[in-house]
């Protein structure tokens, strides 16, 4: 393991080995020869080409990150490094959000919820909802909720739910 770290180059803090993995660090990506270049305070510097925005960087002492590889020309921007951590940060969290509402809007999850012991009728109408539902392209999950005692029939609970699922099957395929 001691030729492992001779080959790290001492692991300091300057060695920053997650940037290379970071594609918005990654300069060489950018195709065109001039870029739009915004300071550490988003103002705009100016376009200018992509060696004259490194050198910037490498002057200040700063981190030079892509916004945007579809603007023409490419905007990048100065960061301060935990400057540039929070905006990463920042971004990564509004792709989450971006991806839970996406993933909601596609399809609902409607929850239908009985007991082992529903009535004929009750049943009926949990199927019609169930059809309905999937129907109109949401997934539908169903809930048998067995509390204290109705734990000893878990088997009918099952069977219940083998049951309704047979039952939506086969109206399906018709």
């Amino acid at each position: 393991s001691d030729e492992e770290d001779d080959e790290e180059g001492g692991g300091g803090r300057r060695d920053r080995p997650e940037q290379e993995q970071d594609p918005a660090l990654d300069i060489e990506r950018i195709q065109s020869s001039t870029v739009r270049l915004l300071d550490a305070q988003k103002n705009m510097v100016g376009v200018i080409s992509v060696s004259e925005a490194v050198r910037i960087a490498d002057e200040n002492d700063l981190m030079l990150a892509i916004l945007s590889l579809d603007g023409d020309p490419p905007v990048l921007r100065l960061f301060e490094e935990k400057d540039y951590k929070k905006h990463k940060y920042e971004q990564q969290k509004k792709k989450r959000v971006q991806q839970k509402r996406s993933v909601a809007k596609r399809m609902g999850l409607k929850e239908l919820k009985m007991g082992y012991n529903i009535d004929i009728h009750d049943y009926s109408v949990r199927l019609r909802a169930a059809k309905k539902f999937l129907k109109a392209g949401d997934k539908v999950k169903i809930v048998v909720n067995l509390k204290g005692r109705e734990n000893l029939y878990k088997k009918q609970a099952i069977e219940l739910l083998r049951r309704f699922q047979t039952d939506v099957a086969s109206d399906r395929r018709k």
